[in-house]
């Protein structure tokens, strides 16, 4: 009885560690994105414009969001919502890959060398300068301090509970019978750091202990390597659970994601006792201290292990569209909405805004084709043509409701204590501007209850009002066209001189269109029922016009300005 109780206490404090060790990365990600601010919106909105600059984002995003999976996550998420191109997705994915190898070199070189807790109080006291400023970022730099003497914290506490657990019987018996380098006993150990890392969705909490493992000797160095193998394919899943409610992009590009690891996977298998051999060789060279001789071993694959994997893919990335092309069929995967993956585990507010931005932007699209839907509308003497477009109308206000519904809900569940302050600003007015669509939105589809009343009351327009009419609806769609532009962009370098341009000559011909009416309707040149649904509409476009002007006149409070108090 006491065995089985020493033991549950010994998986629990393991189990406690790593998730000690998580939320220190959590904290620390939330901590620099907030300090980056709009500097890392920006690396992230400008995306790369070939695979050499792709790959060296997705390293830059993953070192600063501290996790390979959520940016695959966010990667996934973009492409379902055809914000991302498959080569540039894919190009940011190997870099990711190598991106979350630099938490390996931390671990290595300082949880190792000496006890890593002899850091900690003294950073807790050093954060206390940061943590009590007035200027916001004083206080992120002081969180990712805390989140620093966590990190160290929680590696003893991984290495000690890894030393213990080495000598309960079973496992210590266990790793005896599976502790030679047998070609079974590196799949089982492949398998074993695959699946961990698939339930911990964290390659960085399974790297933590594989290091603890293998440096307090519980494990030989040829299984700690097998296990990182097998972690580097683990960190996949995550992606590929998040695309399972996406559209065939999502999934072609999560299933990229885990293509191109167990490429990488089969490849070292396939010469594993050279590469263990050559390792060993580069170390002893090296002559490193005997302490950090695995631990370094272990990083020094880690890094190459990604590096060398993306020098192989990054000349075939077409290869690769092609192969999860064919596996996954185009037809038999449609979603339109993006779906946001909050629930990640070490998901944070600045990079779930990013999420919203996009989701915010698709949301606009779908508003901007319902307004022109309707310009054709107004225009069509079809009447099959004009009931397929009023079934696609009803099918475009579905979507679009379901979409601002999604992004409300994710943006008021998000934390606006977790924000920067330019993240809060865009938080704003992102829910504004969500709500100003929906307006936009209702007015549309006023608009079509106008045209069908007409039709049925068999009110015909002239010529000239018709004219009009199409002039005004082009100036309206004009200004939806520099709003989608302005909200796919940098919000803080959007220009709005000509949306408001448009929005005074929307304006002018309103205003002339409805000082002649009186008149018209006077010399007989059209009828009073005419005139009334003709300034309906005349009114419906205005107020359009109106809410889009509205929208970018938002987007000036999101300039890119210095925090208060720096």
């Amino acid at each position: 009885m006491e065995v089985f109780w020493k033991s549950t206490y010994t998986v629990l404090a393991l189990l406690g560690a790593i998730g000690l060790f998580l939320f220190s990365i959590k904290l620390m990600g939330e901590a620099l994105q907030k300090i980056a601010g709009q500097g890392m919106r920006m690396i992230i909105s400008r995306l790369a414009q070939n695979s050499f600059r792709g790959v060296l984002s997705g390293l830059g995003i993953t070192a600063a969001i501290q996790s390979s999976s959520a940016v695959t996550v966010m990667l996934v998420s973009l492409s379902g919502a055809g914000l991302l191109s498959f080569r540039e997705a894919f190009a940011m994915i190997m870099g990711a890959n190598i991106g979350t190898t630099l938490k390996s070199w931390l671990l290595a070189l300082f949880g190792f060398s000496f006890d890593p807790t002899m850091l900690a109080l003294p950073l807790v006291a050093f954060s206390l300068f940061f943590l009590f400023s007035k200027n916001e970022k004083r206080k992120f730099t002081g969180e990712f301090i805390i989140g620093l003497a966590l990190f160290f914290v929680a590696m003893e506490f991984i290495k000690n509970q890894a030393t213990v657990l080495t000598l309960n019987p079973f496992i210590a018996n266990f790793l005896k019978n599976a502790g030679g380098t047998e070609f079974q006993h590196i799949l089982l150990f492949c398998f074993i750091g695959f699946v961990i890392t698939a339930l911990l969705q964290s390659s960085s909490a399974m790297m933590a202990f594989t290091l603890a493992l293998a440096g307090t000797g519980g494990i030989s160095f040829p299984l700690a390597v097998a296990m990182v193998v097998g972690e580097n394919l683990g960190t996949t899943i995550t992606a590929n659970l998040a695309a399972l409610v996406g559209d065939y992009r999502a999934k072609r590009v999560a299933l990229s994601h885990f293509l191109f690891n167990l490429s990488g996977v089969v490849i070292v298998l396939f010469i594993f006792q050279y590469v263990i051999q050559g390792l060993t060789e580069l170390l002893s060279l090296l002559n490193i201290p005997s302490a950090l001789m695995i631990p370094v071993g272990l990083a020094a694959f880690h890094t190459t292990f990604n590096l060398a994997l993306a020098f192989l893919w990054i000349s075939f990335i077409p290869q690769m569209h092609l192969a999860v092309t064919a596996l996954v069929n185009e037809n038999s995967h449609k979603t339109k909405a993006l779906k946001f993956s909050s629930n990640y585990i070490i998901s944070t507010a600045e990079f779930s805004l990013l999420q919203a931005k996009n989701e915010l932007a698709h949301l606009a699209s779908m508003v901007a084709s319902l307004s022109r839907l309707t310009s054709r509308l107004l225009i069509t003497r079809d009447p099959e043509e004009s009931d397929h477009l009023q079934q696609n109308f009803q099918f475009l206000t579905g979507e679009i409701q379901k979409s601002q519904q999604l992004t409300d809900t994710y943006l008021q569940k998000l934390s606006i204590a977790e924000l920067s302050q330019q993240g809060r600003i865009r938080h704003q007015f992102m829910l504004l501007t969500a709500d100003h669509l929906i307006q936009i939105t209702r007015i549309l589809r006023k608009m079509l209850v106008i045209l069908k009343e007409k039709e049925e009351s068999k009110v015909w327009f002239t010529p000239k009002q018709y004219q009009n009419l199409i002039e005004l609806s082009d100036l309206v769609n004009g200004a939806f066209s520099l709003l989608e532009q302005h909200l796919n962009g940098d919000y803080h370098q959007a220009n709005i001189s000509k949306v408001m341009i448009i929005e005074e000559k929307i304006n002018h011909l309103r205003d002339k269109i409805k000082a002649k009416i009186p008149k018209k309707i006077e010399e007989g040149k059209i009828p009073q029922a005419s005139a009334e649904y003709y300034k309906s509409l005349i009114d419906t476009w205005e107020s359009t016009g109106d809410i889009i002007a509205a929208i970018n006149q938002g987007l000036s409070t999101c300039r890119w300005a210095p925090d208060e108090n720096s």
